[in-house]
């Protein structure tokens, strides 16, 4: 097994998204920092799965940033050579 970081972001009432691996994290935190320090503002963000995410930052909404180290299991993968015939199996092209 092989561990890979992904960060967390949480929200009040105890939502919880993983941030899609194509989202910077940095720039969300500067945006994040923009909304609270203007009183409130909509931040946008995609979560895992290709969810987009729209947050209401304003006083009295927590916002957490947690990073954690997710167990990746490799062990499922195809060995080199092998192939994916996927759900409709193998055939012969005519």
């Amino acid at each position: 097994m092989l561990a890979r970081r992904a960060t967390t972001v949480l929200i009040i009432g105890r939502l919880e998204y993983v941030l899609s691996p194509f989202e910077d994290v940095e720039a969300l935190k500067r945006t994040l920092l923009d909304a609270a320090r203007a009183g409130s503002d909509l931040v946008n963000f995609r979560a895992n799965g290709d969810v987009e995410v729209h947050v209401l930052v304003m006083p009295g909404v927590t916002v957490v940033l947690e990073e954690r180290d997710v167990e990746t299991d490799h062990s499922l993968d195809p060995a080199p050579g092998d192939h994916d015939a996927g759900p409709i199996g193998d055939f012969d092209m005519f």
